[in-house]
């Protein structure tokens, strides 16, 4: 039978202090790991809350507030068409001027702020129609003023409210459109958060199974070393000496089997001296039995 070589080699290189150090950095590690990933998804949804907070809010309020003055100064308008003498034309006009000017600043923020393509077409559509209304609104309020008052009534029915209506039907595309991407926003950042609980978990789940992991491997090498001290400790034990032991690495486990080693040179040393002493006192034992024989015979020859 040959013989068999116990060898500390495959048992872990580290030692155990520096193991669980291992396995404590790879915790942190994953920590780390989940906080950075945890850094960016909150960085990224609090870009598209921020932008929801204010970019297309302000542009929602900016379409909102677009549509009421049309709704106001339209009703202005058609109050005067409809009116006697000019004392309500007069009473309105610098109101009417005052919701025209505002609506101008509107146009131009919203022109400033809107980016995508359906947006920016909805605003190039709602601007040439605004052009035609104000033409038809100017007319309209021309000929109240030079007391045409059937030309003025007939025209503010038959031409300013045709276009006055498709001015409305544009400007409440534009608002719904504002909204449904309000709405869209909301539910992008609502994915957002749910994108980043779910990459918080993971991360989470993943850093946990690797640190089991990695601790079942150690506890195993461990384990798997000292089942091999533990053998050759019951082998010596055993009075079998013969097999050689080979300790490597400098981990507790290479040490220990350093000192097994040891302790059996020693007993192999020491069952050499004592078999060396039991051969020798065998040695002179037959000597002695030899010459006791000898002297026995010797004394039996004189006595005859």
């Amino acid at each position: 039978m040959g013989q068999h070589t116990n060898s500390a080699g495959q048992g872990p290189q580290l030692t155990v202090a520096q193991q669980i150090s291992l396995i404590v950095g790879v915790a942190v590690l994953a920590l780390v790991i989940v906080l950075a990933l945890s850094l960016v998804r909150v960085q990224t949804l609090g870009r598209t809350v921020d932008q929801l907070a204010t970019e297309q809010v302000e542009r929602l309020q900016l379409a909102l507030r677009w549509r009421s003055n049309i709704a106001v100064n339209s009703t202005r308008v058609f109050s005067i068409a409809q009116s006697d003498g000019d004392d309500l034309q007069n009473y309105f006009k610098d109101m009417v001027a005052a919701t025209t000017a505002d609506t101008s600043t509107v146009q131009k923020r919203y022109t400033e702020l809107e980016k995508s393509p359906e947006g920016l077409r909805i605003q190039e559509e709602l601007a040439a129609v605004r052009k035609n209304y104000l033409e038809a609104r100017d007319k309209s309020l021309a000929l109240k003023k030079a007391g045409d008052m059937a030309q003025a009534k007939s025209y503010a029915l038959g031409t300013f409210a045709p276009v006055l209506n498709q001015y409305n039907t544009v400007a409440d595309k534009m608002v719904a459109y504002q909204v449904q991407r309000s709405a869209e926003q909301a539910g992008e950042a609502a994915s957002l958060i749910s994108s980043y609980r779910t990459t918080v978990l993971v991360a989470g789940v993943a850093g946990l199974a690797l640190l089991v992991v990695l601790s079942v491997v150690v506890v195993q090498r461990i384990r798997r070393s000292l089942n091999e001290v533990a053998s050759v400790a019951q082998r010596i034990g055993e009075g079998d000496l013969s097999q050689p032991i080979h300790a490597q690495g400098r981990g507790e486990v290479a040490r220990m089997m350093q000192a097994m080693q040891t302790m059996q040179a020693s007993l192999v040393r020491i069952v050499g001296d004592v078999r060396h002493s039991s051969d020798s006192i065998a040695t002179g034992s037959s000597e002695i039995a030899a010459g006791n024989a000898d002297l026995s015979q010797r004394t039996e020859e004189q006595a005859a």
